[in-house]
């Protein structure tokens, strides 16, 4: 347990590195294109101003991240039915968030009486009448699908209502927003692309001598608005490891290769998927596209999983970083939650959440197999 432990921290502080360079390398791409830098050299002053900037705009980062995910955290009363507070607590036991409820009956005596004033606030049950309990100054009272976007960060499609989504998108992000994201996945999978051809020329020769196969993979993805497009993958399983039809990963899984596992940790087998990123077809902040068996699947099977199909599909997205690799329809479930919380919120403040979010995920191996 300490040696795990020990990895863990050390790994931060390599995500912790790794993000100063990344915000020292942009920064420094600004400070080349300011005017008053003769000849576009960064002399020393220079220099310390850019570290000094990263640093300070990871530290902001991180204070504005605290501040909006710690915001709900603690104790919160359930009235309404007791049905519903039993759902919402086998949603809530999805998650490793720190998110207390006790149940309150609407119907019992003196229910003024019987509230905590430490709490965080009350969810009010869908079903039940409106009621008015000022318990305390500024008391947060929230809706169940309130409750989950604002707490949990997700909205469970069963408790959505088309009109939910598409009233609240910004106007904003409609238009510039659309424009600087594209602008965006553009410049920055050009620059993965032009720093990672090394690492993928070694990767595809290790790929080569294992066991003799094709380096890469392709597979027919569903794209925005049900559109059918091709992704390109480096190989990570083994020769006609799906020749039965299309399946989802499992746990140990043998058709996977000996690299392949690890290349699945890093990710890097999704490097070559930036090629459909720069065509347009994908983003790099998204819902992951599916395979359309399994998008005909799941439409059958979820509420409103067509409404993860009104925006492109991303190279990582709010759900790759939240939850592990999806391999059932209940996954399925709990990824839509969170991509719908994406489409709904959707924001250049978001994607940067999330890009950063992904390079820890990344350099920590988390969520890369399934439960």
């Amino acid at each position: 347990y300490k040696n795990k432990q020990f990895y863990k921290l050390i790994l931060e502080d390599i995500y912790r590195i790794l993000l100063t360079i990344i915000f020292i390398f942009f920064i420094s791409f600004i400070f080349l294109s300011i005017p008053r830098v003769t000849n576009n050299i960064i002399n020393l002053n220079d220099l310390f101003y850019v570290i000094f900037l990263s640093i300070l705009i990871q530290f902001i980062y991180h204070f504005l991240l605290k501040l909006k995910t710690d915001k709900y955290r603690g104790k919160w009363i359930f009235i309404g039915s007791y049905e519903n507070y039993l759902e919402i607590k086998e949603k809530i036991n999805t998650q490793n968030k720190v998110v207390k409820i006790q149940f309150l009956d609407i119907n019992c005596k003196d229910l003024k009486q019987n509230l905590d004033t430490s709490i965080e606030g009350i969810i009010k049950d869908h079903s039940n009448v409106n009621f008015d309990i000022s318990y305390k100054k500024n008391s947060n009272i929230l809706g169940i699908r309130e409750w989950f976007e604002q707490v949990l960060h997700k909205i469970p499609s069963d408790y959505l209502v088309d009109s939910y989504i598409n009233s609240h998108n910004h106007i904003f992000f409609i238009s510039c927003g659309k424009i600087i994201k594209r602008l965006g996945d553009i410049l920055i999978s050009l620059l993965i692309v032009i720093f990672s051809i090394p690492l993928m020329i070694m990767v595809s020769l290790i790929i080569k001598l294992e066991d003799g196969g094709p380096i890469f993979y392709s597979q027919i993805r569903t794209g925005k608005n049900g559109k059918l497009f091709k992704i390109t993958k480096l190989r990570t399983m083994k020769i006609n490891a799906e020749k039965n039809g299309a399946q989802w990963a499992q746990t140990n899984d043998k058709r996977i290769t000996k690299i392949g596992k690890i290349i699945r940790i890093s990710r890097v087998d999704e490097l070559p998927q930036l090629i459909s990123v720069l065509k347009g077809e994908m983003s790099l902040i998204g819902p992951r596209p599916e395979r359309p068996e399994i998008d005909n699947l799941l439409k059958k099977e979820i509420q409103h999983y067509d409404m993860r199909l009104s925006v492109k599909p991303g190279l990582s997205g709010w759900a790759q970083v939240n939850y592990p690799y999806g391999a059932s329809i209940n996954d399925s479930r709990e990824k839509l939650s969170y991509d719908l919380y994406y489409i709904k919120n959707q924001s250049i403040f978001l994607d940067l959440l999330i890009f950063i979010k992904t390079i820890k995920v990344v350099l920590t191996g988390n969520g890369s197999v399934p439960n």
